[in-house]
């Protein structure tokens, strides 16, 4: 009998504890639409109702208020995911689709910083008459020892500015430096 007695009470002490409600998919259908009126919408819900139209498909009805306006709507849920809501008179505050739009402006607004900066500091194009001084006087110039110039072996020197070596009296123009040492 004791064993019969202490039974009994394990088993009613299972039943003291608190078994955890089952959402039921009716509720889920009534949640996913408040959850996106509150993101698309910013407004909340009153008066909800929702109806079953087939297997895990509901309808919810209700009012969405926005700072004191109330609006109504009408929400279609499959498998507890929003397919379709509509808030009459109202439209989307924020969401997806007004950060996407801020987020295209952002980057149209960053192209168009760059290409400004890019043609602002982008350097004069080379052009043949900038590779010599503005002072020579003749057809045939010499290039002079501006400060510029280096000498990478014996007999030979290059002008940085010209992107050009000659020989040491600057009489001859030497391609096979001038390539090594500038790279055209």
């Amino acid at each position: 009998m004791k064993r019969s007695l202490a039974g009994m009470g394990a088993a009613l002490s299972l039943l003291a504890v608190p078994i955890p409600a089952l959402a039921s998919p009716a509720s889920d259908a009534k949640n996913a639409c408040s959850a996106e009126l509150r993101r698309d919408y910013n407004a909340g819900t009153e008066s909800v109702t929702v109806s079953e139209r087939g297997y895990d498909r509901f309808v919810v009805n209700g009012s969405a208020e926005r700072r004191g306006d109330y609006r109504d709507f009408n929400c279609r849920t499959e498998n507890g995911r929003v397919q379709s809501l509509y808030v009459s008179g109202m439209s989307r505050e924020s969401g997806s689709s007004n950060n996407t739009g801020k987020a295209v402006a952002a980057v149209g607004v960053a192209v168009a910083l760059a290409a400004i900066i890019a043609a602002a500091s982008s350097k004069k194009k080379s052009h043949e008459y900038d590779r010599y001084d503005e002072d020579r006087n003749s057809d045939y110039y010499r290039p002079s020892d501006s400060g510029d110039s280096y000498r990478p072996a014996g007999g030979v020197i290059c002008y940085r500015r010209q992107r050009a070596c000659y020989n040491r009296y600057n009489d001859e123009y030497l391609s096979g430096w001038t390539q090594h040492e500038f790279r055209y």
